[in-house]
């Protein structure tokens, strides 16, 4: 795998994904040592963040698709169907860059970079998603932001 994705569940699983030979979703369970296959990512991507959010459901944002060219796009993933499905768009394309999910439910990106004409580009701003939207769904009593 180059540059996976990680993320605990509220359950203790992990979920893992990264590329290989094309989209993969593994779930490790640290209980028994045990991996599960789950649905293929919708998007090969590296250098992406995965950020769980409270209502359980994993926030993939950005990253680089197999080719370099760097993505504004979201995934989320759902761990109770084991499926992904596309979110919105972010303002700006970036991959290596940082997510942090804050008390009131903001989604803060920060820096990273971003493909252009002439190679890479730092990215010296920062991106939020003030509620970031999900499927809707109830995780025990509660609801999808």
């Amino acid at each position: 795998w180059q540059q996976p994705i990680a993320a605990t569940l509220d359950d203790g699983r992990v979920l893992l994904c990264g590329n290989a030979n094309g989209e993969i979703t593994l779930l490790w369970n640290p209980a028994d040592g045990r991996l599960k296959i789950a649905g293929p990512a919708l998007t090969i991507r590296q250098g992406a963040t995965a950020t769980k959010l409270p209502n359980g459901i994993v926030l993939v944002t950005g990253g680089n698709d197999i080719s370099g060219t760097t993505l504004a796009g979201t995934e989320y993933f759902d761990p109770e169907t084991l499926t992904w499905s596309t979110g919105s768009s972010l303002a700006a394309a970036r991959a290596a860059h940082a997510a942090t999910l804050t008390t009131a439910g903001e989604l803060v990106l920060t820096g990273g970079v971003t493909t252009t004409g002439a190679g890479n580009e730092i990215i010296a701003d920062a991106e939020v998603f003030v509620r970031p939207t999900s499927p809707p769904r109830s995780i025990g009593g509660r609801t999808a932001p």
